[in-house]
């Protein structure tokens, strides 16, 4: 080989071990700084029932399976402090997985103009009327509606079966929490449902 030959090899070489040592840094990096305290963290609360982390393009989504909550804006407090920490704020997705059934969409979708009338006018003391009357004709096992600063949480129950929902009370105001059914995730062929597992990029 001539000194020539063994020059270009030795930068192929070196090139080549960069590369590995970045992957394994990153590899590294993601388990131990960024997986296994985010696991250590979530793994405190016990609404949350299964998670997982999807790396995709341009953003990273953090989906969870919540279980009952008795207050669904103080375990969204919670899940997006977790979800700042870890992850950070720039392109990162919340999305939360209930157990909702067609009933309870239906139950939803009758309280959507009296949630925006309440939050367009400010006037919760009526929406809560309202809903508990719709709820009441639902015959739902149970309810509850929490307002805060950014948004509006709503919870509705029949028996093992619940629905959640995340509502920002500014016009045009952007949430990074999305929620779906379980059932709706699982049909998903883009959801990779692997419990505490980091889905690398395709």
């Amino acid at each position: 080989m001539s000194l020539k030959e063994l020059r270009w090899t030795s930068v192929v070489i070196g090139m080549l071990l960069s590369f590995g040592t970045l992957i394994a840094g990153n590899l590294l990096y993601q388990q131990y700084l960024v997986k296994a305290p985010l696991e250590d963290a979530l793994s405190q609360r016990t609404e949350i029932m299964d998670w997982s982390l999807q790396k995709e393009t341009n953003k990273t989504v953090l989906i969870i399976e919540l279980g009952p909550v008795s207050n669904l804006k103080e375990s969204c407090s919670f899940i997006q402090e977790i979800t700042s920490r870890y992850l950070g704020d720039d392109g990162v997705e919340i999305l939360i997985a209930d157990h909702r059934t067609p009933e309870l969409e239906e139950v939803k979708y009758a309280l959507q103009f009296s949630l925006y009338e309440a939050l367009a006018q400010g006037n919760f003391t009526k929406m809560s009327e309202m809903v508990n009357t719709e709820v009441e004709k639902a015959k739902l096992s149970k309810h509850q509606v929490f307002v805060d600063e950014n948004y509006l949480y709503i919870q509705l129950f029949r028996d093992e079966d619940y629905l959640y929902e995340v509502i920002p009370r500014a016009s045009g105001q952007q949430t990074n929490i999305i929620i779906k059914g379980i059932s709706e995730l699982e049909k998903d062929p883009d959801t990779n449902r692997l419990s505490g597992q980091l889905v690398p990029e395709q």
